[in-house]
């Protein structure tokens, strides 16, 4: 869920600045990467969390890699202006 947030915030990040609706996870890494390199790596971290949780072991998951997975949620959303 942390990272659907992101998703959610990335798109409109996109759209306010005239570029195209991200319509996966590929588009949406291209303006990550390319206007905010410095949460690349941040955002990636968090996707592979999510699929991690989301199709392999997510109930099993240590409760660092949940610390982990909301430390890189509150940073992307600190930073992404949507506004």
């Amino acid at each position: 869920m942390l990272f659907y947030e992101i998703v959610i915030a990335v798109d409109g990040y996109a759209e306010i600045r005239g570029m195209p609706a991200p319509t996966n996870h590929k588009a949406r890494r291209a303006p990550v990467e390319r206007h905010l390199p410095h949460l690349a790596e941040m955002y990636n971290d968090l996707y592979a969390l999510s699929l991690e949780a989301g199709y392999y072991d997510g109930y099993n998951m240590a409760e660092c890699v949940g610390r982990r997975a909301a430390r890189c949620h509150e940073i992307l959303a600190r930073n992404i202006q949507v506004e």
